[in-house]
C-alpha cells in the first residue's frame, strides 16, 4: 500500500480520536482506531491484534466483535 494512502488513512482515523476519547480512555480509542486502519489496508493480522487488545477492555463493543469476526474471515 502507497504510503500516501496509509498516511491519510491514519490521519482519517486521528481525527475521530476526541469524539471516541470523550467516551473512552485514549489508550481504548487508539486501538480501535488502529483496527480500523489496518482493515482498510488489509493487515487483517493487524486488525486482529488491536481489536484484540480493545475487547480486553470492552468485551462488550459490537463494532469490535464484528470486525474482529470480518478479521477472522478475510485472513
Amino acid at each position: 500500500m502507497p504510503r500516501t494512502l496509509l498516511f491519510l488513512l491514519l490521519l482519517s482515523n486521528w481525527l475521530m480520536l476526541p469524539a471516541l476519547a470523550a467516551s473512552d480512555n485514549l489508550e481504548q480509542a487508539w486501538h480501535l482506531a488502529q483496527s480500523r486502519v489496518h482493515m482498510r489496508a488489509g493487515d487483517y493480522s493487524l486488525a486482529i491484534e488491536a481489536y484484540e487488545k480493545y475487547l480486553a477492555t470492552r468485551p462488550e463493543s459490537h463494532e469490535a466483535l464484528k470486525g474482529i469476526a470480518i478479521a477472522y474471515e478475510s485472513k
